[in-house]
């Protein structure tokens, strides 16, 4: 009986590693867990500098990992400073409001955001959103990623 049970035990044992090692392959697969560096490159793989304004609408609308539900503005993004001053993370944002934020640039005249798709952590969600710049002439000019982090 007591060797019964040292191989029920190393039975569950090694099930308890096979579950979390599936568990961690599906969470570093998710390509949205990548850097913000890499996820823009490969935006522009899929919409490249240069594209009109409709373009990049088809290239949202053609691309099944994407929702459809794009925002466009009036305006470009804002690059501002996150942080206190001298800290040098920069992230892009449409909402904002000039007493709190020290702005150092707006990219573009308009600008359309997408939800590309979020991921979880234990303690927190992970939301990814893609910001496309463009030109008075509608003609893409940048791409910015953000990611918008909230704990649960």
């Amino acid at each position: 009986m007591d060797r019964m049970k040292k191989i029920v035990i190393c039975i569950l044992i090694i099930l308890a590693i096979l579950v979390l090692g599936v568990i961690m392959f599906m969470m570093l697969s998710n390509p949205l867990r990548r850097s913000e560096e890499r996820i823009r490159e490969d935006a522009l793989q899929l919409t490249p500098i240069g594209l009109t304004m409709e373009e990049v609408i088809e290239a949202i609308e053609n691309n099944s990992d994407w929702t459809n539900e794009h925002v466009i503005y009036d305006r470009g993004y804002a690059i501002m400073r996150a942080g206190p001053a001298g800290n040098h993370t920069y992230f892009p944002t449409i909402y904002y409001n000039e007493d709190d934020i020290v702005f150092i640039k707006t990219v573009g005249v308009k600008t359309i955001r997408l939800d590309i798709g979020n991921y979880h952590n234990p303690l927190s969600n992970t939301i990814v959103l893609v910001h496309w710049a463009f030109d008075e002439n509608g003609e893409l000019i940048d791409i910015a990623i953000r990611k918008e982090v909230s704990s649960l």
